[in-house]
């Protein structure tokens, strides 16, 4: 029992938290691959939306949601893109990135789809959450690319990012990915939301 008391003493002691302003909560928000790995849909993301600023439970006697909580980042991670099986891209010519949606002859693994991304991402915003993406992708690995063609698709998913109005980017790993984003501007730290005007003028030039 003495030792049990000794060892419980030493390690309150040792518990100690930084005193910097960070991490004052757990992350506020959601992401897709925590729940799903990769077998993600518009319909799943959608309904976690849903779930987030659903009000059917009560804090303190009062109708309360996730995101009442500040709970209000929802996050798409991988899993959303079409890989073209000819050279393992999932990005058109002039950059643009490929959504799965099986009535388009898109499939992807686990019967994924997104037959209006640019709505899940409007539905979003209607709820107050704030949206955020990953547009690299590990399924669909594009080593192939050097030299202008990373900065044309770079160029086109930063287009996609900013016209459809994502206000989050999950930063890719790949490094000729990150240099080129860096150029954009587009790896900004938070807070959210992205620099658009800025993203922007990096398109412009």
């Amino acid at each position: 029992m003495m030792l049990a008391a000794a060892l419980a003493a030493a390690l309150c002691g040792s518990a100690r938290a930084l005193d910097n302003g960070l991490a004052l909560t757990p992350p506020l928000g959601w992401r897709s691959f925590n729940a799903f790995w990769g077998i993600i849909d518009q319909t799943k993301m959608e309904g976690t939306m849903d779930a987030m600023t659903n009000r059917s439970r009560t804090v303190g006697g009062v109708a309360t949601s996730l995101l009442d909580l500040g709970y209000n980042h929802v996050g798409l991670d991988g899993g959303w893109n079409y890989c073209y099986p000819n050279n393992k891209t999932f990005h058109q010519a002039d950059g643009t990135p490929v959504w799965c949606d099986w009535a388009k002859g898109r499939p992807c693994q686990g019967n994924v789809s997104f037959p209006n991304p640019q709505g899940m991402v409007d539905k979003a915003k209607a709820l107050g959450l704030s949206p955020g993406w990953y547009l690299n992708n590990c399924g669909c690995n594009e080593h192939q690319f050097v030299g202008k063609m990373v900065d044309t698709i770079m160029k086109g998913s930063v287009k996609a990012l900013v016209d459809m109005g994502w206000e989050g980017l999950s930063k890719p790993m790949r490094p000729h990915h990150t240099a080129a984003l860096a150029r954009a501007g587009a790896l900004a730290p938070p807070p959210l939301p992205l620099p658009a005007s800025a993203l922007r003028s990096w398109l412009a030039g």
